[in-house]
């Protein structure tokens, strides 16, 4: 690749909390860019993957991602999921490399960082979506813990025998017991509302002072976080789904890699956000046993996924380019450059972008 962009900025990490390289909300530029993977725009989806990278922020563009694989792809491409452990442990060994806060910034300057994620937006825009049913619209608003008798279905309480441990909170016994009823009877709606209200209930627990706590799960690994995380009753699931997948190979190793993405950079406000990441790991052992989804190839065309891949690669530094001058081109991010102190977040309509920007313009000069 010839005449490399460089993103030189004087702004440090601190300075981009909740904002982008063009002082765009998040929030705003992460509800677009997921609009734009989803309906496979290829080139607004590299412009808006570019603009987050630029604001170094690595995990936020992993959200995203995560969220796409879980929510509009999903089994539609379950060979996403090894594409995304595969490019993220690439990116866990690059960034352990870092030694200072610069040197991770600067990686928005390493073209490996660059084509990884351009890679990954090409096979996002190249799959299959099978829009998966909105988890936050599951509807809990007619459960009562009063009267919790009336919604369960399961015909005895030894579900979770083999599964609940000595020093389990009690109190999550029958949740967990109906969680693993619907699991059997591939009820996955209902599997789902059970670890709804199983979350709503530790969280009613801990708003009452009374902090519900696991006994560990060695098998998942969970060394290096605080206590009281690493006895989270979040982990009884996952161990659940763990052993019960043993049996079947292929859907233990897809659960292996969705619990190791579920654990990324994990925190207790992180843990119902990512409820997704769990509930796709139900999907898939539901449909254990249908052999299409597990067979289905990664791309339908090879050869066209590279060349729209290699497409993307060589337009990278155009878009970069383009970051730059709308940066350089709104009179409030001079006035920023002028007074570091201040910060302004833009408006995502203030931004004025080029909608006829194309990836094969490659050669533009400008």
């Amino acid at each position: 690749m010839n005449n490399k962009i460089i993103i030189e900025d004087y702004r440090e990490f601190k300075d981009f909390k909740g904002c982008t390289f063009n002082n765009i909300k998040n929030t705003e530029v992460k509800k677009e860019l997921i609009k734009c993977l989803t309906e496979n725009n290829y080139d607004k989806s590299l412009y808006w993957m570019s603009e987050i990278m630029c604001s170094c922020n690595y995990i936020l563009l992993w959200e995203i991602f995560f969220y796409i694989m879980t929510n509009i792809v999903n089994i539609s491409n379950l060979k996403l999921i090894i594409f995304l452990n595969k490019k993220y442990d690439i990116f866990k060994d690059i960034i352990n490399n870092c030694k200072n806060e610069n040197e991770v910034i600067n990686l928005r300057n390493n073209n490996n960082i660059r084509f990884l994620f351009c890679d990954i937006v090409i096979l996002i825009c190249n799959s299959d979506k099978n829009y998966m049913l909105d988890y936050k619209k599951i509807n809990v608003k007619d459960f009562s813990f009063e009267k919790m008798n009336n919604f369960l279905k399961a015909p005895n309480v030894n579900y979770v025998n083999s599964f609940f441990k000595d020093n389990d909170p009690k109190e999550l016994y029958i949740i967990l017991n109906e969680f693993i009823y619907n699991l059997e009877e591939k009820n996955n709606i209902e599997c789902y509302k059970w670890i709804y209200i199983y979350i709503n209930y530790y969280l009613l627990c801990k708003k009452n002072n009374n902090i519900l706590l696991c006994e560990l799960r060695e098998e998942l690994d969970l060394d290096s976080y605080s206590k009281n995380l690493k006895h989270h009753p979040i982990w009884i699931i996952w161990s659940i789904l763990m052993n019960k997948s043993k049996k079947y190979n292929l859907v233990n190793n897809y659960v292996k890699l969705l619990l190791n993405f579920f654990k990324v950079q994990l925190t207790y406000g992180k843990i119902k956000s990512r409820l997704n990441i769990l509930f796709f790991c139900i999907t898939i052992y539901i449909q254990k046993d249908s052999r299409e989804i597990f067979d289905k190839p990664i791309v339908k065309n090879k050869e066209r996924f590279m060349e729209l891949d290699n497409i993307a690669r060589n337009s990278i530094n155009n878009i970069l380019k383009k970051i730059i001058q709308n940066y350089k081109k709104n009179p409030e991010n001079i006035k920023q450059t002028k007074n570091k102190n201040s910060k302004v977040l833009m408006s995502f309509e203030k931004l004025k972008l080029l909608d006829n920007f194309m990836l094969n313009k490659n050669n533009d000069n400008n």
